[in-house]
């Protein structure tokens, strides 16, 4: 299993939120101080080690009774008792068992809208690098045509499906967007674009932040090789008039830009945050349109 390097940690806990079962613990220490640890229920996934800002997770220790699954290009290491990160198989005795039947009676074929014929994924996993094996924590509705579309979690492989592939990104990692366009596997790619470049490291909730990679990203999608969208969600603690004003400078010349609506589902790095009001935020919109006529609101 992985172990956490104590002297790098920040105690930030991205690690134990974006853990896909639960292996990693926050428990006051001796001196009344967070202590982070990971526990035997680690399945070396690596998504810990992906999210981590500061490479405070170190490699792995062998664990007993361990199997490796060579289901998906993860290669969990699960412990006897555990579930891989997919929560599809079971460590019995050494042993891998799928614990879920898979579902593959015919259905009666019905007339499908032409609207959604061809239907859109639009999201695969929770989270926001590639690869990605969390499943979607909530199914999300857009519309297309007027037509609901709904995320879907699939085991289908994507590239012979016919069906249109939807990316969500941080843009932290240009050289997989870029090889995922190229190799032309993405049909949309949605960058989330936390705020200007003087406050996107209070945004994050990281005492400094590299943006080389967010701007790499930024200009890969501008190039247009593949359709796009820009989008912010907007929170009256961290967006003001200037640091959007600010954002709209840098994006400027970008296809399409979303001012999202915030909502506090839980789970935010910090407390007490909130939504501008809808007024507020149509304000924020016509001025902001000035500089780039393809901002639009989403979620008010």
């Amino acid at each position: 299993m992985l172990k956490i390097n104590q002297e790098k940690c920040k105690k930030c806990q991205i690690c134990a939120k974006n853990c896909p079962i639960g292996a990693i613990t926050v428990e006051p220490g001796a001196d009344g101080k967070k202590v982070v640890s990971i526990t035997n229920m680690c399945v070396e996934c690596n998504v810990c080690r992906r999210v981590c800002p500061f490479g405070a997770i170190d490699g792995a220790e062998k664990t007993e009774g361990m199997v490796q699954c060579h289901s998906c290009s993860i290669q969990c290491k699960v412990p006897v008792g555990s579930t891989g990160a997919c929560k599809r198989y079971t460590n019995e005795g050494g042993r891998l068992v799928r614990n879920r039947a898979l579902v593959v009676e015919g259905k009666p074929q019905t007339e499908i809208d032409p609207r959604i014929a061809k239907p859109v994924i639009t999201a695969v996993g929770a989270g926001t690098n590639y690869p990605c094996i969390r499943p979607a924590p909530h199914i999300v509705c857009e519309k297309r045509d007027g037509v609901d579309v709904i995320t879907t979690v699939t085991e289908a492989p994507l590239s012979y499906s016919g069906v249109l592939v939807k990316l969500d990104t941080n843009g932290f990692r240009p050289d997989a967007v870029r090889r995922l366009i190229d190799e032309k596997l993405v049909d949309y790619v949605a960058m989330d674009v936390k705020n200007s470049r003087e406050r996107y490291a209070e945004t994050a909730g990281l005492p400094e932040i590299d943006l080389r990679p967010v701007e790499e990203s930024i200009a890969l999608l501008k190039e247009g090789r593949v359709d796009y969208e820009f989008r912010t969600t907007v929170v009256s603690q961290l967006h003001d008039r200037e640091s959007l004003l600010s954002l709209a400078r840098w994006l400027t010349g970008a296809k399409a830009w979303y001012l999202q609506q915030f909502v506090d589902s839980g789970g935010c790095i910090r407390q007490g945050l909130t939504a501008w009001p809808e007024d507020a935020l149509r304000a924020f919109e016509g001025e902001l349109q000035q500089i780039m006529p393809a901002v639009h609101l989403r979620g008010v």
